[in-house]
C-alpha cells in the first residue's frame, strides 16, 4: 500500500492596500491574525504583503468585515513586479514554501 503524501500546497504572495487616514494599519493585522492569517509583512503605510494558500476572495471577505464601506483592494503578486522594497520585503514575496515565515 502507498503511503499517502501530505497536501502541499503552495502560498501566494498578496498585497492588501487600503487608505492608511481612513483604516487603521494594526486593527487589520490583528484581523488578518485572528482568522489564521499570520504570515505577513509590513514595509509601507496602507499595504501589507500576504503569505497564504487562501484565494483573494477569501481573504477580501475577511476584510469586507472590518473596512464598513472603505476602499481595499487585494492582488495576487506573480512573478512580474518590480519596486523598491528591502531585500527581506522581495525574500518574504519570492518565497512559496508552505512554511511560516518569521521576520
Amino acid at each position: 500500500m502507498m503511503e499517502k503524501k501530505p497536501d502541499k500546497k503552495i502560498k501566494r504572495s498578496y498585497l492588501i492596500c487600503f487608505n492608511n487616514y481612513t483604516t487603521d494599519r494594526d486593527t487589520v493585522l490583528e484581523t488578518l491574525n485572528n482568522v489564521g492569517l499570520r504570515t505577513w509583512r509590513t514595509e509601507l503605510p496602507g499595504c501589507i504583503m500576504l503569505k497564504t494558500v487562501a484565494s483573494t476572495k477569501a481573504v477580501s471577505d475577511v476584510l469586507v468585515k472590518i473596512m464598513h464601506e472603505k476602499p481595499f483592494i487585494v492582488a495576487e503578486i506573480s512573478g512580474n513586479r518590480n519596486g523598491r522594497l528591502s531585500q527581506r520585503g522581495w525574500d518574504f514575496l519570492a518565497d512559496s514554501k508552505n512554511t511560516e515565515v518569521k521576520y
